[in-house]
């Protein structure tokens, strides 16, 4: 009887050490994950602000028109623009513009790609550029517009192609205000033996 009572009272005190163990192992886990929720949710951060490599603003069939002096200068259209604030510029994909020579008159232009400085108003178009007069077609693969003076500059070779004539020349401008061209550089040109005066 004697070894019998003792060993109740140790099974007893065994089984609640268990239970005291596991109670605080639970605890222990509780808080555990309790101090590491609110350790990790302290560190939780807003989204980054864009790059120097990543646009601000991405827009499809962006469209600008550009006015001075209560006239309208250009309107450009193009399939998709990043807008890049940091550089103040806006780099386009399939862009077409319209410039406005000071008599009526209009230019069209096609290009691949560009950019337009978002505060100068200047645009520089690349790729296969194709601009186009009722009169002729001017070809080149750079192009920049400079607004402030409303000329037209290609610093690569260009090809412009009239109804009777070819030209072709290292470097050109194109004076939007005077619908004057300058050829730069080597000059050639083409003439149809069918052209009169």
């Amino acid at each position: 009887m004697g070894i019998t009572g003792s060993t109740k009272p140790r099974r007893t005190w065994g089984l609640k050490t268990v239970f005291r163990v596991a109670i605080f192992l639970i605890i222990g886990l509780i808080v555990a994950v309790f101090v590491n929720y609110r350790f990790s949710a302290r560190n939780i951060q807003g989204p980054t602000p864009p790059e120097d490599t990543r646009a601000a603003l991405s827009i499809n069939r962006f469209e600008h028109v550009a006015m001075k002096d209560g006239r309208k200068q250009w309107r450009l259209t193009a399939d998709s623009a990043s807008v890049f604030s940091d550089r103040d510029e806006a780099v386009l994909k399939e862009l077409e513009a319209t410039f406005y020579l000071k008599e009526n008159g209009s230019i069209h232009l096609e290009a691949d790609h560009g950019r337009v400085d978002t505060l100068s108003k200047d645009i520089a178009a690349h790729g296969t550029v194709i601009a186009r007069h009722p009169r002729y077609t001017l070809k080149t693969e750079n192009l920049k517009y400079r607004q402030e003076s409303h000329i037209l500059e290609f610093a690569d070779p260009v090809e412009i192609t009239g109804e009777s004539v070819r030209l072709r020349s290292d470097a050109a401008r194109y004076d939007l205000n005077t619908g004057t061209i300058i050829m730069e550089g080597h000059v050639e040109t083409w003439i149809n033996e069918s052209f009169s005066e």
